[in-house]
């Protein structure tokens, strides 16, 4: 179900009477928020989510110079870094809604394990999350050599149809020199 840039007093109305829990998101709250600061409308937003289950947020930037609600294509590191130090008390898992959403995460995971410790211990070992890293890369590497192999082919079909334009006019000379 999708509540879209609803003041938060219709939003919890509509949430309490059809028991829905409520992903809240930092975007459209920063459009429309009524007042309420994000810690406190994040805390009413959590309550909707049944116990034992960690509530989910949408998390984007807004882009600058864009229509009101538009996107970052990357993550905007100190946004982030300020959302997750305001949040850091808050238990809650973090759905980042950017474009190139991969890179992002690799940026956005040391910033939330950061906040996250200094709040209370959690044993976090980075080499667990090497793998994105590396998926990150290999994912890169298959890009770049897609890339390559398109330039070639490109290349080669400039290079056929550079010696096809070369024939042809040779062929156009050589008929025009049997005509005369």
């Amino acid at each position: 179900m999708m509540i879209d840039y609803f003041l938060l007093k219709t939003v919890f109305t509509y949430a309490n009477i059809q028991v829905y829990p409520i992903l809240f998101d930092n975007r459209r709250h920063a459009c429309l928020n009524n007042g309420a600061t994000m810690v406190d409308a994040m805390t009413k937003y959590f309550a909707t989510w049944p116990k034992g289950q960690r509530p989910l947020i949408d998390y984007a930037t807004q882009q600058t110079g864009k229509r009101l609600g538009a996107h970052t294509k990357h993550i905007d590191e100190k946004h982030f870094e300020l959302i997750t130090r305001e949040t850091r008390d808050l238990k809650f898992d973090i759905m980042l809604e950017i474009k190139v959403n991969e890179q992002s995460a690799i940026i956005a995971v040391p910033y939330a394990a950061r906040e996250r410790v200094r709040s209370e211990p959690l044993g976090i070992d980075p080499g667990n999350y090497c793998y994105i890293y590396e998926y990150a890369q290999h994912l890169q590497n298959e890009v770049n050599e897609r890339k390559r192999k398109r330039a070639e082919k490109k290349k080669l079909v400039m290079m056929m149809t550079t010696k096809n334009i070369a024939n042809q006019n040779q062929q156009e000379s050589q008929n025009i020199k049997e005509m005369k």
